[in-house]
């Protein structure tokens, strides 16, 4: 396969593979990550249309356990590193659960059900 004058075949995929245990969440991604756990549990991967399904039922600025406002989670939806197939998702949840270890006090349940 070539794609802009680079033989791609003679690239090494080691440099472009990140894993699960690399990526470090932000805020906003467990607020995220939260609000979806109170809601449908921990389930390993996520299509496009529960993602739609979740979001559409909530308010329009539902807010989540850590106070901010809940959006549609584009991190998850255009990064290759979640995508497992198409319109299919892996959640990170072994990287939200050491964050929710280390900071359970941080977490108000009862703001992430509307």
């Amino acid at each position: 396969m070539v794609c802009q004058g680079y033989n791609l075949r003679n690239i090494s995929t080691e440099n472009f593979t990140m894993t699960m245990n690399t990526i470090n969440l932000n805020k906003r991604q467990i607020n995220f990550l939260a609000a979806f756990e109170a809601v449908n549990g921990q389930p390993d991967t996520v299509t496009r249309q529960e993602l739609l399904n979740f979001k559409n039922s909530l308010g329009p600025n539902q807010t989540g356990p850590l106070g901010y406002v809940i959006r549609w989670p584009a991190w998850l939806t255009n990064s290759g590193t979640f995508t497992t197939s198409r319109a299919v998702y892996t959640l990170p949840w072994g990287k939200y659960n050491e964050w929710k270890a280390a900071n359970a006090a941080s977490i108000t349940p009862a703001a992430a059900v509307a």
